[in-house]
């Protein structure tokens, strides 16, 4: 035992290197009062040709702040769903009346949200990595790449909402929960710093789940820091983790081997993951029958809950915990009130909760698609070439872009090195100039870890959750890696501040933002043409006018964008879909009653042009198409049924049957 003594003694000295924060003065409020317009006037080209890349799930939320501005629904998540709350729709409804297309409200809702991003990423990363730091966050946003570009001008249910509460949650933490330096004193937060931080919490999760990808370095790091420094003082906790010393001695892997143990023994207890279109779960990995399965987990538990309670005071801990976090979680359900509401107006009513998101970790055995996706996805993220990503939105659809030159794409490839360049040299920088912090932390040496690897930390979280979650089913969840531009910003901040190798650093990030910034540019002369569906609303909007048309029924996608573009004069209702957004128009059908439908009139064939461009993983459920068959089909089985065959832009046309055409049973 003495030698064990020893070894927890020497074990516990060895702690994270201290890192002073920088302090924020008047001047930083008012350059981030300038960023916030800046961020604005940056992203006005885009909105101003807001109208090419006008997505589905764009038109959902602009169809809620229709329905909210004229008072008719108040939805509490985006439709059709209990996940994905709806601030930014009402936001948008808010802004409706200050501009005459409504395109350009849904672009500048999310926009003024982008712009708060920038801000917060400024004033944060100046008080991490000083004020040139702060400054190279913020033009990293501002400068950002294509990909992200659009993304930050998007209103697809509370992404860009969603990164910044992630770095309200991030700043807020730091503040008020991390002290200046592991010697300073450091009281503890207060109630009320507990019960904000709650309720950004639970504002967050209502706003978008992936607040999930932002708590979890959160977790890691306060991990990390007392409940770490007291491990090492346990006398059996601190064998264990003085022996993973030993084994990786040469080597900073002790943290990474935690977590891939932690990973594997949670999921192999249960997991979670799509197949074909259906959720699946597994319990001790399908081993035994569920039933001998659970019985074993529930032993198991008792078991491990009776031996934890012999060896140390569990229950007085967990009362002082609950005691000290009740602020905390008073917060959380005060954020989440919107979520509780929903709740309880469902039960009352009697109606069922909408579907969700398979919100859990996959068994490691099925991340080969999710790893794949990741490879093929971070390329786009990240990429000076817009192209692939406009290649990827144009898929099923038929946006009309402009082709950039051949020199212009060649050059757009050159620029793609660079940034690689860039990112590489800028890891280098990191891993050399901050290697004592990052190495604490992978060494699990008790912290508070700096904020350089807290960045690195969420990172890697950010990516693993993406590889790990169960709702990484197909190539189009890239969208989830969306996140990692609230960690872009620190890292590059913390590579500007690298003081020991200034003359890489710079160099890299220059590079990184010129790259980008040509990308935007190249980008941006892509954009223009009109949205395919423009002419086309515009003739049914004409038609409802003259009192011909007031109802009818579409493909899903374009359901949604007719009705958007329409302003829902006529509502145009889904025909058969995978994930039902406008089951509330389905009331208006009647069977029996005479039917109209607005369909593509072609044999184009979505699911192939997916396989064709090679984009991997199974075709999303967009690419389906259900209503062109089926009128085929009627009107061979039933052509007395068809009334009337009528010719609308663009290769649509208007079908009105005596009858609603029977809809198939699909998953979603």
């Amino acid at each position: 035992m003495p030698r064990a003594a020893e070894m927890r003694a020497a074990h516990s000295e060895r702690v994270a290197p201290n890192r002073p924060r920088h302090p924020l003065r008047r001047t930083d409020a008012l350059v981030a009062i300038v960023l916030f317009a800046a961020a604005i006037l940056a992203r006005w080209p885009f909105i101003a040709r807001g109208e090419t890349l006008l997505h589905s799930d764009e038109a959902i939320v602009g169809i809620m702040a229709q329905d909210i501005a004229e008072g008719r629904r108040f939805p509490v998540f985006f439709y059709g769903q209990r996940y994905m709350g709806a601030l930014e729709a009402y936001v948008i409804a808010l802004l409706r009346p200050l501009f005459d297309d409504p395109i350009t409200s849904l672009r500048v809702g999310p926009t003024l949200f982008f712009a708060m991003l920038t801000s917060l990423q400024y004033l944060m990363l100046t008080r991490w990595f000083g004020r040139r730091g702060g400054l190279i966050g913020a033009a990293t946003l501002i400068l950002a790449a294509p990909m992200f570009v659009q993304w930050s001008i998007s209103a697809r249910g509370g992404y860009i909402e969603s990164l910044v509460w992630g770095t309200l949650l991030w700043w807020a933490y730091w503040e008020w929960f991390v002290p200046p330096n592991r010697d300073s004193a450091h009281a503890p937060a207060s109630a009320r710093k507990k019960f904000l931080l709650g309720a950004i919490l639970g504002s967050g999760m209502w706003i978008n789940p992936t607040i999930g990808v932002f708590l979890a370095p959160v977790i890691a790091h306060a991990l990390m820091a007392a409940p770490l420094a007291a491990a090492r003082r346990d006398p059996r906790l601190s064998i264990a983790l003085a022996g993973l010393d030993r084994t990786f001695r040469s080597l900073p892997m002790s943290l990474p081997v935690v977590v891939l143990l932690t990973i594997a023994v949670a999921t192999s207890i249960w997991g979670m993951w799509v197949v074909d279109g259906r959720v699946r779960t597994s319990l001790l990995m399908d081993m035994l029958p569920r039933p001998a399965a659970a019985a074993v987990l529930v032993i198991a538990a008792i078991v491990a809950w009776r031996s934890l309670t012999q060896r140390w005071p569990v229950l007085p801990f967990l009362r002082s915990q609950l005691t000290s976090a009740g602020p905390l979680i008073f917060g959380a359900l005060v954020g989440l009130t919107p979520t509780l509401i929903y709740v309880v107006r469902r039960t009352l009513t009697g109606a069922a909760v909408e579907a969700s998101l398979p919100l859990g970790l996959r068994p490691m055995w099925t991340i080969g698609d999710p790893l794949l996706y990741l490879l093929r996805g971070l390329p786009l993220l990240l990429a000076a070439d817009g192209g692939p990503f406009l290649d990827l939105v144009r898929v099923g659809r038929s946006y009309v872009t402009v082709p950039v030159s051949p020199q212009v794409a060649a050059g757009l490839f050159g620029l793609n090195w660079l940034v690689l360049g860039g990112l590489l040299t800028c890891g280098v920088v990191m891993a050399v100039h901050y290697r004592d912090e990052l190495v604490a932390a992978l060494r699990l040496r008790p912290g508070p870890h700096a904020p350089s690897a807290f960045l690195v930390l969420a990172w890697f979280a950010m990516l693993s959750m993406y590889v790990m979650g169960a709702c990484t089913f197909d190539f189009t969840t890239i969208r989830y890696l969306v996140p990692l531009w609230a960690v872009v910003p620190g890292l590059l901040a913390a590579t500007a501040a690298a003081d020991s190798l200034r003359r890489a650093a710079w160099p890299a990030v220059g590079c990184l933002l010129f790259a980008w910034a040509l990308g935007q540019a190249a980008f941006f002369t892509q954009l223009g043409p009109p949205h395919p569906l423009t002419r086309l609303a515009g003739e049914l909007k004409a038609s409802q006018e003259r009192g011909e048309l007031d109802f009818a029924l579409a493909e899903p996608l374009d359901a949604h964008l007719l009705t958007f573009l329409t302003q829902q004069a006529p509502p145009i209702g889904e025909y058969q879909s995978f994930w039902p957004r406008l089951a509330h128009l389905r009331r208006e059908t009647n069977v029996r009653m005479p039917t109209n439908y607005v369909v593509h009139a072609a044999d184009i064939d979505w699911m192939r042009d997916w396989t064709d461009a090679g984009w991997p993983g199974r075709s999303p459920p967009e690419t389906s198409r259900f209503l062109w068959p089926a009128l085929k089909r009627f009107l061979r089985e039933h052509p007395e049924d068809v009334l009337s065959r009528t010719t609308l832009p663009d290769g649509y046309e208007l079908w009105r049957t005596t009858r609603a055409i029977p809809e198939a049973a699909t998953d979603s």
